[in-house]
């Protein structure tokens, strides 16, 4: 078998690095993510959003949460919005969030255990991570084809895999989709009974 080779997979911030830099409390980091005054994550590693860096700090900055060297400010809110302002452009990026898989996501696409995946990580022949969101790796579709293309778990080419992965990414965006409306009716709900 081949060795993989050993490249720098490209780090991403998640939530609790935004709400550390930030130096605000998790749940107030939540509730600005639900809401359209948060940029919209770049990708996805299984269910864990990730943010390009400079898209992070460009929010942090441009509301106020962070100082121009990096530090939490809390006494000037000059960025929070009014309510009947609408959010940047660059807050909505054009295309959807590229999907990555975990390495339980991976096991489960190649129908192995995450103990196999771990183990030939570890010996060096696992699959390489193309992202990389704190200490949660993701790994690329065509790096799991590769990979089970490599040790004759899966067809040339892995198309019944890549229509796997297809279903899952589908049932993943239909999930957060609701979830998300679930969370503004609840929030828009919550508003209404406290005004009345």
């Amino acid at each position: 078998m081949t060795r993989t080779s050993k490249n720098t997979p490209v780090r991403y911030y998640g939530g609790f690095d935004i709400y550390r830099i930030a130096g605000i409390r998790r749940d107030t980091f939540e509730k600005l993510a639900a809401g359209p005054w948060c940029p919209r994550p770049d990708i996805y590693i299984g269910v864990q959003p990730g943010w390009k860096p400079s898209r992070a700090m460009r929010w942090l900055k441009e509301t106020g949460r962070i100082d121009i060297h990096g530090r939490p400010a809390r006494a000037d809110r000059r960025g929070r919005p009014r309510r009947d302002e609408e959010p940047p452009g660059w807050y909505c990026p054009r295309t959807a969030p590229k999907r990555y898989s975990t390495a339980e996501e991976t096991a489960r696409l190649l129908n192995h255990e995450k103990k196999i995946i771990g183990r030939m990580k570890a010996a060096g022949h696992g699959p390489e991570a193309a992202v990389v969101i704190g200490d949660l790796e993701g790994y690329s579709i065509d790096e799991v084809v590769r990979l089970g293309e490599q040790y004759g778990w899966i067809e040339q080419g892995g198309a019944e895999v890549r229509a796997r992965w297809a279903e899952m990414c589908d049932y993943r965006r239909r999930s957060l989709k609701r979830s998300r409306t679930a969370k503004t009716k609840a929030r828009k709900k919550a508003g209404a009974s406290a005004a009345a």
